[in-house]
């Protein structure tokens, strides 16, 4: 029975409990639902609810840095540079309370998928987003071409 139909079904005996002379069974019946809906309550807050997260990512130009902020605070960020077209990925740094989420390879991929969508060539001087690209061919792409190889063990050497 779910918790709905459990409330539904208390307020109904409650309200047979609300006469001058209510019956006997209702009472009994009463308690237990009332006992059941407590048993699921004090479950569901044993559960706990998992904190939702929101994330964002920006390119702060001012600062020449993609942020990703997590919950309102700077999670990381990737310096860069921009020359001739070319971006330049300087180095990453995430926070040491965000080292154990993802935040490292969720910054990183934000960071190449937002400069596939504005069509501008990567190199990688930070050996963390070289392995990234390495881990992921599918960034390769992103190379000025004549930085790619179809061997994928090459690329940190070129971007680093």
């Amino acid at each position: 029975m779910s918790t709905q139909e459990l409330r539904l079904l208390c307020s109904r005996t409650y309200e047979a409990l609300d006469t001058d002379y209510p019956p006997f069974e209702a009472v009994g019946l009463y308690q237990e639902l009332v006992e059941v809906l407590e048993q699921r309550e004090s479950e569901a807050r044993g559960r706990g609810r998992r904190e939702a997260v929101r994330e964002r990512f920006r390119d702060n130009q001012w600062a020449s840095m993609f942020e990703l902020i997590r919950n309102g605070i700077v999670a990381g960020y990737i310096k860069y540079r921009i020359d001739g077209g070319e971006v330049t990925l300087l180095h990453l740094v995430v926070d040491s309370r965000f080292t154990d989420v993802g935040v490292e390879a969720s910054l990183v991929r934000h960071t190449l998928l937002d400069l596939h969508r504005r069509r501008l060539p990567v190199t990688s001087l930070c050996p963390e987003i070289s392995a990234f690209i390495v881990d992921h061919p599918e960034f390769a792409a992103l190379l000025p071409i004549r930085h790619r190889h179809n061997d994928a063990r090459v690329i940190p050497l070129i971007c680093t």
